[in-house]
């Protein structure tokens, strides 16, 4: 069946039964188990206009991914577009703008613009792909003091599910422009997304732990400092299992502890300051890991794996964290190594994400001050199923204080619908976007608008 789009490409067409099938089909996130029809890994833009067309005058959908860290749809009758390949970056200092090819992850970007003093507000992970966090919002590590990365979006080359390219800027197309900056995928193929940078002349920043038993007084007394916190100040605030790995210090080796990840921009010492201001509140640190950091350290500042596991997440937006929130949170968590949610985490917001961007975009702003984050590793189907419990068991017990919605980047492939991602106006908005540019549905919508 395939035999024409195969003519039509320079890169690879790969199907079922085919030795690097598997290989390829499978996503960061190992918990998906993903089934395209096939399989094309485009070396050029030429590719996925081929692919787009031919999808469409066969009935097949199409679905993009880099690296698959947001899969979880079901690609049946869908030819899956792996662009790792598309990893051109260029660098303009004088415009403090990048381009930045479909394939491209964050630390592939944070290395091309450490040199010339310049950051985008990427994910906490460095292998996360630059387009896709980009077009589901994007709430980086900067994001306090830059807003959203999904913002910073400035101009995108796209195939329609027609297989046409078209370049989206301020003076054309310029409702897609705005749907790609935070409106998830499915509008369009982005094969180059051109982004506004930010300089970054000093940073300071990293990791502190607490022992776990210690994490009530250490979550008051974050919540406290966040609520009087500079923008320039970014954190995130969870437990985490360490593993018993020789990488890990003997003291901690196994065990469960409160982490705090911190990122200041600004002078080495006006940081210090502003985090002393929270350990001086709390029980002493079992490690202070803060330090001058350069744009470079900004690609795994939480020390995320770097390797593919089993995953499953959800993501909550919180008005408030007082006391009784923090409670039940940490008692439904619980503090074992073993625990169903083996890292929650609560992300401070407010700054520049609550504000208003004069250039606009699907994401919006974003007025909750807090931002909570479930993660579990799903390591078997019934771990999987004890961990979605827990979470929402977890959701549930922070109903007083959930506003019932969530960020692009954080909802839940097949689960969270766009009613729990965007509100009505916008969402009207994108229906709109997305039967002009593809009325029939070819591109594979990550939250469908019915």
């Amino acid at each position: 069946m395939f035999s024409g789009l195969s003519r039509q490409l320079r890169g690879r067409l790969l199907l079922p039964g085919d030795a690097d099938w598997d290989t390829a089909r499978r996503p960061w996130n190992l918990r998906v188990d993903q089934r395209p029809a096939a399989i094309v890994e485009p070396e050029a833009a030429g590719d996925m206009a081929a692919t787009a067309a031919y999808a469409a005058r066969h009935g097949l959908r199409v679905a993009v991914q880099c690296t698959g860290h947001g899969a979880g749809a079901d690609l049946g009758g869908t030819i899956m577009v792996r662009t790792s390949a598309l990893r051109e970056i260029t660098v303009d200092p004088a415009s403090n703008v990048a381009r930045v090819g479909a394939g491209v992850r964050g630390r592939d970007l944070v290395a091309a613009l450490s040199p010339h003093g310049l950051a985008a507000s990427l994910g906490s992970g460095p292998t996360t792909g630059v387009v896709g966090f980009t077009m589901f919002g994007g709430a980086g590590v900067l994001g306090r003091p830059t807003g959203f990365t999904a913002h910073k979006v400035v101009a995108a080359d796209v195939v329609t599910a027609d297989g046409t390219r078209l370049r989206c800027d301020t003076e054309a197309h310029q409702d897609l422009l705005w749907a790609l900056r935070g409106g998830g995928g499915g509008f369009a193929l982005v094969t180059h997304l051109e982004l506004r940078l930010d300089r970054v002349p000093e940073l300071f920043g990293g990791q502190v732990m607490w022992a776990a038993a210690a994490a009530d007084e250490v979550f008051a007394a974050w919540r406290d400092w966040t609520a009087g916190l500079p923008p320039e100040m970014s954190s995130t605030l969870g437990i985490v299992s360490l593993p018993p790995s020789p990488a890990v210090p003997e003291p901690l080796r196994g065990t469960r502890v409160a982490t705090l990840t911190a990122c200041y921009v600004g002078p080495a010492g006006q940081g210090a300051d502003v985090l002393g201001e929270l350990t001086a509140r709390t029980p002493a640190p079992l490690a202070n890991a803060c330090r001058p950091l350069t744009a470079a350290d900004l690609g795994n500042l939480s020390n995320n794996p770097g390797v593919p596991m089993p995953a499953r997440m959800r993501g909550e937006l919180l008005s408030g964290l007082p006391d009784e929130a923090i409670g039940k949170l940490l008692r439904l968590t619980g503090q074992e190594p073993d625990a169903p949610i083996t890292m929650p985490f609560v992300r401070h917001l407010g700054g520049m994400f609550a504000q208003d961007h004069p250039d606009g975009g699907a994401i919006g702003r974003c007025e909750a001050p807090y931002l909570l984050e479930l993660l579990g590793l799903a390591v078997t189907p019934e771990a999987d199923e004890a961990i979605r419990r827990n979470q929402h068991a977890i959701s549930a017990a922070l109903g007083p204080w959930s506003t019932g919605t969530t960020l692009p980047g954080f909802a839940v492939p097949q689960e969270d619908t766009a009613e729990r991602v965007y509100p009505p106006a916008t969402r009207d908005r994108l229906r709109r976007v997305k039967n002009s540019y593809d009325p029939d549905g070819v591109i594979l919508p990550s939250f469908p608008l019915p």
